[in-house]
């Protein structure tokens, strides 16, 4: 595993998310800008559990998963 860059504009990377991407096969430049990338990565990935963790019952991940992108084009502005 590559030593973390520090960026002093991006969010800070938590272990867990270079875990999380590292178990995904994802390999990203030890760069400023992978690290810039992954930080990125891991806020949207709290945002996402945030919306998982409020949907009912048991949800199954895809759909969870497109019903957060239909929630994020219905936002204002869509990203």
């Amino acid at each position: 595993m590559n030593k973390p860059i520090k960026a002093k504009s991006s969010p800070e990377v938590k272990p867990w998310v270079r875990r999380v991407v590292e178990g995904a096969g994802v390999v990203l430049p030890a760069t400023l800008d992978g690290e810039k990338r992954l930080g990125g990565w891991g806020v949207e990935m709290v945002k996402f559990l945030r919306f998982y963790k409020n949907m009912p019952g048991v949800t199954d991940l895809r759909p969870a998963m497109e019903g957060y992108g239909r929630f994020l084009k219905s936002s204002e502005p869509p990203l």
